[in-house]
């Protein structure tokens, strides 16, 4: 079994940065905490005296630096000494078996996900449909009202035309009766008109016949003049038909 601390500087910022790795059968396998806090402090520790090489140059320092480094590699060898004493097969099994368990967890919480983005995909699939059919019945109502309006409208327009309707129905009967008046007013005066000429015909009968007798009388009364006996006979020619008149 093989062990190192690695610990390399970056070139970019001049400063050192660490990793610490344990390396066990060709595997690279994360160190327990406390060994993990230890090479934290460690390495912090270096980089602080990397960072004051460029702010102390006085020789008087020197010795401080020199001091710290030696009580780094000393923290450094303790780490390497302690590190026989750990049983890192153990560490490693329950380690694998946490990352096994982990692993299974995130699996399951993959699987959670999927279903999850499947429902709501169904969702948000059902959701359109919904927004498409509440838009379909919002267009269906904005029809119905447009329909209503004219629906409205045309019966107020057959309001107008039966009221103007009942105005011209009234009208005509109105005319009508009066027609009927102008008629019959018209035929009772062409009746009294024909009322009138009859009784002036009649009056003028009257009168024609009135004379024919004042003429007969007259004519008699010259005849019994002229001839006596005619007078008598004509007397009883009256008689005669005065009774078959009778």
């Amino acid at each position: 079994m093989s062990r190192e601390v690695l610990l390399y500087q970056d070139d970019q910022r001049g400063e050192f940065n660490r990793r610490a790795a344990l390396r066990v059968s060709n595997h690279n396998y994360l160190l327990p905490r406390p060994v993990t806090k230890l090479l934290n402090s460690l390495v912090s520790r270096v980089i602080l005296l990397q960072r004051s090489k460029k702010k102390i140059t006085d020789k008087q320092h020197r010795s401080l630096i020199d001091k710290q480094k030696e009580r780094t590699n000393q923290h450094i060898a303790f780490v390497n000494k302690e590190f026989t004493f750990v049983n890192y097969k153990k560490a490693i099994s329950e380690f694998q078996k946490e990352q096994a368990s982990f692993n299974k967890k995130i699996k399951k919480y993959q699987e959670l996900e999927k279903k999850i983005e499947k429902k709501d995909a169904e969702i948000e699939k059902k959701d359109n449909k919904i927004v498409k059919k509440d838009n379909e019945i919002g267009s269906l109502h904005n029809m119905i009202n447009s329909q209503n309006e004219v629906i409205n409208k045309k019966k107020n327009q057959i309001i107008i035309l039966k009221e103007k309707m009942s105005s011209l129905q009234l009208e005509i009967e109105r005319t009508e009766v009066e027609n009927l008046r102008k008629e019959n007013n018209d035929q009772t005066n062409y009746i009294k008109t024909k009322e009138n000429d009859l009784l002036k015909v009649i009056k003028e009968n009257l009168d024609l016949e009135n004379k024919y007798i004042n003429l007969e009388n007259t004519n008699k009364m010259l005849a019994s003049l002229i001839d006596p006996e005619n007078k008598d006979k004509d007397e009883e020619d009256e008689d005669e038909e005065e009774e078959r008149n009778l």
